[in-house]
């Protein structure tokens, strides 16, 4: 029989979208996972001010990086208050993640990309059309730069 492997992971974003999911489904195979939420009473994380802080990572792997103002109105409506989160918080605490030695997985989206041919690869040139998508390849463009090589970086459709 097979030992299936339950790496440590902290989930940033625990009550958005994709946060409580993955959330949920790391809290079933390890019951301490932390997760943290904006407005959270225990594990409050907020990306306008990045800052790990007391948070009791000892131990774990693995973060996944799901908060974000992820409406894209709003985007184009307050383009600095979700670049600072979107981009710099999210690339700050990547940085911190690092610097404790645990990986951080983070999202981007097909949105950095214009649509015109689709099919696209991780090698194809950034061409955002929108606010959300220029932020979304800000992000990865600098996440090499807060991170080495030592995170996962997801693209959704």
């Amino acid at each position: 029989m097979h030992k299936i492997l339950n790496p440590k992971t902290a989930v940033i974003g625990s009550s958005g979208f994709l946060g409580r999911h993955f959330y949920g489904t790391y809290q079933s195979l390890y019951p301490q996972t932390i997760g943290t939420t904006l407005l959270g009473q225990e594990h409050r994380l907020d990306l306008m001010h990045p800052f790990l802080g007391g948070l009791p990572l000892k131990g774990y792997e693995y973060c996944v990086i799901a908060a974000a103002r992820a409406n894209l109105p709003l985007c184009e409506i307050d383009k600095t208050v979700t670049y600072r989160c979107k981009v710099t918080g999210t690339l700050e605490i990547a940085r911190q993640l690092v610097q404790r030695e645990i990986t951080p997985i983070l999202f981007s989206s097909d949105y950095v990309f214009d649509g015109v041919s689709g099919s696209y690869t991780e090698e194809d040139r950034l061409t955002p059309l929108n606010e959300y998508g220029r932020q979304k390849a800000a992000l990865e463009q600098n996440i090499r730069d807060a991170c080495g090589d030592n995170f996962l970086l997801l693209r959704l459709s």
